[in-house]
């Protein structure tokens, strides 16, 4: 429209409003990419924590598929208290991790414990469980604030390279009997 005005009143000559009118709309196209862009990578590297996107996580994450176990629960169970979840996805050389954790009734904890016990590899007991073997290092879990009577199941672990962990892929998941806290950590760097 102002490009109009412009050259009705004569302050534009019309031999350059065609070349005009190209840079400007490439201007505009090369600017709506870079925005498109720049969503799209924001959106593909933010770490969400909304509870109501679990389901779309486990859809689009690439470590569900990625161990031999199914041991993740497909939804928040209704009666879960004190629910936590974060999925940040993997982008180029950047790692993924997917993290549920929740409080539940006793016989949901017991049945839980059960499952993973029949699958574990590992089994550690407490926050400070420690196994170089399958990759659970001091401090993994100080970040989850478990209860000391937490049991941690390792149900696959897998360096990159033998006995080497900077990096590999590793599903772990953890049952506190006194407040029937159940975790499930997967991550992938």
């Amino acid at each position: 429209m102002v490009i109009a005005q412009l050259t009705a009143s004569g302050k534009i000559d019309r031999s350059v409003l065609f070349p005009l009118s190209l840079c400007l709309t490439l201007l505009f196209a090369a600017a709506g990419a870079a925005l498109l862009f720049g969503l799209s990578l924001h959106a593909a590297t933010t770490t969400t924590t909304d509870t109501r996107r679990y389901e779309q996580a486990l859809r689009v994450s690439s470590l569900t598929r990625e161990f031999p176990t199914n041991v993740f629960t497909k939804e928040i169970p209704d009666d879960a208290a004190d629910v936590y979840f974060r999925y940040h996805p993997a982008f180029v050389m950047g790692g993924e991790e997917l993290v549920l954790q929740f409080e539940t009734s006793e016989d949901e904890a017991r049945s839980y414990e059960r499952l993973f016990a029949s699958e574990a590899v590992w089994t550690g007991n407490g926050p400070g469980s420690y196994s170089d073997t399958y990759g659970v290092f001091m401090g993994t879990l100080y970040q989850f604030d478990l209860p000391e009577d937490t049991i941690v199941y390792v149900l696959s672990a897998v360096p990159q390279k033998p006995n080497d962990w900077n990096h590999g892929k590793r599903l772990l998941t953890a049952v506190s009997d006194s407040e029937n806290l159940v975790l499930f950590y997967a991550e992938k760097w």
